[in-house]
């Protein structure tokens, strides 16, 4: 992930990654202080999306249209290579600044073409770049380093088909903030599909 975010390595491709960290591995004396619920019901759509029988991570999903072990570099090229020919909607982030324990922002779409369903729009923000000392588990006494971490994932509104969205919003900040700052991603996914229509970002 971390190379994926850096390096930029598709040509073509934009890359906009977030790491979502699950809650169903808390446990053997080690709570993960990012996981979230939020992230585990949303990993058993994509599961009951791609005929999973089971959930499991590492795991990458591209576009929300394909998906593999996160380890795979190969397959990870192959599904940004197929996602990376697909035209998207613009989505434009504007006067994104914080205010106290929120950030206002102005967030803007492109129309929804017509052989798209409705979609919703969603804020992320997320840590640049944390870590965190696992003193039990399955790695135990390792110092994990992890970026682009989703802190806050809210929906804010949603667009129908032949429409678009342009609205100013306020969302809150994570608390505690990471010493090497946070990114703001907006995304618009097919509420059917979930495939990714669009998706943009801005680190603060």
């Amino acid at each position: 992930m971390e190379s994926l975010d850096e390096k930029q390595p598709f040509s073509g491709a934009d890359l906009v990654v977030l790491s979502e960290h699950v809650d169903y591995w808390n446990g053997d004396g080690w709570v993960d202080p990012y996981s979230s619920r939020v992230f585990s019901e949303r990993q058993l759509r994509y599961a009951d999306q791609f005929g999973l029988d089971s959930v499991y991570t590492p795991q990458v999903i591209v576009d929300g249209q394909r998906q593999s072990v996160g380890g795979n570099a190969a397959a990870i090229r192959n599904a940004v290579g197929a996602v990376a020919r697909t035209e998207k909607i613009a989505l434009t982030l504007s006067n994104a600044a914080r205010d106290g324990n929120r950030i206002r922002l102005h967030l803007t779409s492109g129309d929804l073409i017509n052989n798209h369903g409705a979609a919703t729009v969603y804020i992320a923000v997320a840590d640049n770049k944390v870590q965190s000392s696992v003193p039990a588990g399955e790695n135990g006494g390792r110092l994990l380093t992890h970026v682009a971490v989703v802190r806050v994932l809210s929906p804010v509104g949603s667009v129908k088909p032949g429409s678009s969205f342009s609205q100013d919003l306020v969302v809150r900040m994570p608390s505690p903030l990471s010493a090497d700052g946070i990114r703001l991603v907006a995304f618009l996914q097919d509420n059917k599909s979930h495939k990714i229509l669009g998706a943009t970002e801005e680190k603060l």
